[in-house]
Parts: C-alpha cells; sequence; structure tokens
C-alpha cells in the first residue's frame, strides 16, 4: 500500500509588537537558511546589535526603534548595499 509523500511544513506565528495581532507563516521544514554568506551576515547584525536598548515612550515608537537600528547594522554589515 502506498503512503504517499509528507509534505513536512511548519507552523510559525509572527507577534507584531504594536498591534500585539499573531499571524501564522507556514513553511517547508527544510527551507532552512544556511549560506556561509548569510551566517556571516546574521551573526554581524546580531553583534552589532549586542546591547542595543530601545527608546521611545510608546510600543510603536519603541518598534520603529528597533526596526531601525536592525536596518542600520544589517546595511553596515552587507558593506552598504
Amino acid at each position: 500500500m502506498k503512503r504517499g509523500f509528507s509534505l513536512e511544513f511548519e507552523p510559525y506565528n509572527h507577534r507584531d509588537p504594536v498591534s500585539g495581532t499573531v499571524k501564522t507563516f507556514i513553511r517547508d521544514k527544510h527551507a532552512h537558511q544556511s549560506s556561509e554568506g548569510l551566517i556571516r551576515h546574521k551573526r554581524c547584525v546580531r553583534e552589532r546589535m549586542e546591547g542595543f536598548r530601545p527608546s521611545g515612550a510608546t510600543p510603536r515608537e519603541r518598534s520603529a526603534s528597533i526596526r531601525a537600528a536592525l536596518a542600520a547594522a544589517s546595511r553596515a554589515c552587507s558593506g552598504g548595499r
């Protein structure tokens, strides 16, 4: 008897820090991003973000501060592309 094939999808939940809404994404279980360049980039961003404390009085301001800092770190780690 044939069993078919396994689709092997995994659900991922993302909670928006400002609105609090939760979105569910479905990803292929084998969709791992593991190139050497990407691993180096993630490591660089993590090192630049270490010790970062968001500024702002409201969740929206703190979220914007985090996103701006992540964007700046990513640009710096990618050579300004």
